[in-house]
């Protein structure tokens, strides 16, 4: 089954939808942003409207004590309650990127899953790496027909905001574009514009499937890690 098919949105963790409050720093585990804490009480919130989500971090080959975290949705603990993090002695040999905690069968409407943190060292800090999260039906349908409609359009500005689209999650954007000179130099700056452009759009799209194809396979491939303990 396609990502495309789960309705799948990913956000990474410096993305701006996401609220921390206490001492985050940043820092990139295999490429992939990370937002990461040693403080206890520090909290990454995400307000979204979906059907199911899932919170992915890093963990190690580090010994304890590890993070420990509370996830809640809705103000409510998640089923897993409070979670210590795995590591050498459960037989990480790696850095590997696991889904930290999630909540399916949620109703399609408004919700927000914030992450606390109750435990972490220097030595064995909580590392955040994204917020994935399962659009409805109708919430997936209005987005591609968002993303037909700006790619319809014959404004660049419009063709580049589709990927910020995807890369943001969000249903909605704004853009604006006007053309002055002479009859040439707009003729010429729109063909190499629009060159430029596609490829930029190709890559953003390349990397954004990549992301989420490689965040799904997570999902399926570990399960171990949904709705039971860490393998």
């Amino acid at each position: 089954m396609s990502v495309d098919t789960l309705r799948l949105v990913a956000l990474v963790a410096p993305d701006p939808s996401i609220q921390y409050d206490g001492v985050w720093s940043n820092t990139t585990m295999s490429g992939d942003p990370t937002e990461v804490t040693y403080s206890p009480g520090a909290t990454a919130t995400l307000p979204f409207t979906g059907l199911a989500i899932y919170v992915f971090g890093w963990v190690g080959p580090l010994q304890p004590p590890a993070p420990v975290i509370e996830c809640y949705i809705d103000g409510n603990m998640t089923s897993r309650g409070p979670i210590t993090l795995p590591g050498a002695e459960q037989g990480y040999r790696y850095w590997t990127q696991v889904i930290l905690c999630e909540e399916e069968g949620l109703e399609n409407k408004n919700h927000t899953m914030k992450v606390i943190v109750s435990q972490a060292t220097q030595a064995y800090p909580l590392m955040l790496d994204m917020f994935m999260f399962r659009l409805s039906t109708q919430q997936f349908e209005n987005l591609s027909d968002n993303l037909e409609e700006q790619n319809s359009s014959s404004t660049i500005p419009n063709i580049a905001s589709s990927t910020t689209l995807l890369t943001s999650g969000t249903v909605t954007a704004q853009a604006t574009g006007s053309s002055k000179g002479s009859v040439v130099a707009p003729v010429v700056g729109g063909v190499v514009g629009a060159v430029l452009a596609l490829l930029i759009v190709a890559m953003g799209v390349f990397f954004i499937v990549r992301r989420r194809k490689k965040a799904y396979a997570k999902i399926m491939d570990s399960g171990a890690c949904i709705d039971r303990d860490y393998c």
